[in-house]
């Protein structure tokens, strides 16, 4: 066909000749260039099926380059807590019980809050049993910021007689360093999460996608709530503060000597017998109406044989 339409060109003769022969030449190429771009946009565009296949098989292989993304960041060089050496910086928590004998527990209470203060702490709890009774005790939990910690332990032995005492310290560096491991590598994961979500075509693997981002979330801010929690026990040491009361002194007597046994005995004797007296009193009079007629009868009967018998 195309050697048909040349050699008519060529008939024409002259410019008009290669005019034409140009025109269907141009004619030709669109033709060819306009069926391959529909082949490909018949392929490629019914429901964004090549992108969806690509996220769909990107999400499909997530979990095993989670494998690799957690061995990448545990190998990752940590800035928080290591030395120019190497080593981890220490990162102590100290707890502390000591026992006090006071005079009186509600005025040593307040001197120990004060005391607290006086340190750069503060009481944050405070248990007491039994404060009616002669024997109060009150457990006072203090937090003192960890530079001051040490000269804060004597000032509250002051405050009374120091009975039991115990100090602890626990190097949480390692278990510091392992959480911001772990965070750092859940951030990494939430990071390429989300690009995938952007890129996600299908229903089914955006709400797989999101499920897993919302885990990530929830796993990140439980850790990050233990990180701080840690750094605040490192921060401020914790003085649990028992305070127990003297209890009442009975007073002993001494020997009263033999003087005063004998007046003691002497006035609990005649305090017996008046008591004796008193009681026979007592029943003379109850029983008055019942001894007294007859009493009457019969001296009136003795009188009248006394006056006939003159």
């Amino acid at each position: 066909m195309m050697n048909k339409i040349a050699k008519g060109a060529f008939n024409m003769g002259g410019w008009r000749g290669l005019v034409a022969l140009g025109s269907v030449g141009v004619l030709a190429f669109s033709v060819v260039g306009c069926s391959s771009r529909s082949q490909g946009e018949a392929t490629a565009s019914p429901g964004y099926s090549a992108d969806a296949g690509a996220v769909s098989s990107a999400a499909a292989s997530y979990e095993g380059g989670q494998a690799r993304m957690d061995m990448s960041a545990s190998k990752a060089p940590m800035v928080e807590g290591v030395r120019n050496g190497g080593d981890l910086s220490p990162a102590i928590v100290k707890t502390a019980t000591l026992t006090v004998r006071a005079k009186k527990v509600e005025e040593t209470e307040r001197l120990a809050a004060s005391t607290a203060k006086q340190f750069g702490g503060m009481v944050v709890g405070s248990d007491g049993t039994m404060l009616a009774s002669a024997t109060p005790s009150v457990t006072l939990l203090i937090r003192i910021p960890q530079a001051r910690f040490a000269e804060a332990i004597p000032a509250f032995e002051a405050l009374g007689q120091r009975l039991e005492k115990s100090i602890h310290a626990d190097d949480v560096a390692s278990q510091l360093m392992d959480t911001s491991a772990r965070i750092k590598s859940l951030l990494m994961e939430e990071q390429s999460l989300n690009q995938l979500i952007g890129q996600a075509r299908r229903l089914s693997d955006m709400i797989t996608l999101r499920d897993r981002l919302t885990q990530i979330r929830s796993e990140i801010e439980s850790l990050s709530a233990s990180q701080r929690n840690l750094q605040n026990q490192v921060a401020y040491s914790t003085l649990a503060l028992n305070l127990v009361q003297n209890p009442p002194t009975e007073a002993t007597a001494g020997d009263p000597g033999w003087f005063n046994v004998a007046f003691s005995n002497a006035v609990q004797s005649a305090g017996e017998m008046g008591r004796g007296i008193l009681v026979m009193l007592i029943n003379v009079a109850v029983f008055l109406p019942f001894w007294a007629v007859p009493a009457a009868v019969a001296f009136a009967l003795i009188y009248r044989r006394r006056v006939k018998a003159r």
